[in-house]
């Protein structure tokens, strides 16, 4: 229990207290590092084919054969999967504001791949669990920090 004796004290209390209140309504800052680490879990994940990925952990799905030999007919090579030619892993970007921080692609194609429409699955963004293990220490550094 604490006991405050003066005015003084009082009034520094309320002081420290409105300051921690103001530190902490600063969502906007707190978003961005969300998004930085998002955005960059999901690159690396791309360098990893998807083995970073709770659901694969031995990585995404292998290219199918034919998708092998058409790729070497177009790129002489077949790359890696879900890179052949890196327009995907590039397109991913995030914005963040006071209210979210949103990892996305713009490119349409993106969700047959997450979603597994008429194509084999290959999740390119976290499940939401994996996100709020991801961002926790983010949060919690920023919660420290107001609280200095």
């Amino acid at each position: 229990m604490i006991t405050l004796k003066s005015l003084p004290e009082l009034s520094a209390a309320r002081g420290r207290a409105a300051q921690i209140r103001d530190r902490l309504s600063r969502f906007g800052r707190l978003h961005e590092s969300w998004g930085q680490e998002l955005l960059g879990f999901t690159r690396r994940n791309f360098e990893a084919q998807g083995a970073l990925l709770d659901e694969y952990p031995g990585g995404w799905p292998p290219l199918a054969p034919s998708t092998v030999s058409a790729r070497k007919k177009i790129f002489g090579a077949p790359g890696s999967i879900l890179a052949a030619t890196g327009r995907l892993r590039r397109s991913i970007g995030f914005q963040a504001d006071s209210r979210r921080a949103s990892l996305f692609t713009p490119l349409e194609y993106a969700a047959r791949h997450q979603d597994g429409l008429g194509v084999p699955r290959r999740a390119i963004f976290p499940a939401p669990a994996q996100v709020i293990r991801l961002v926790t220490p983010k949060t919690e550094a920023f919660v420290r920090e107001a609280l200095e």
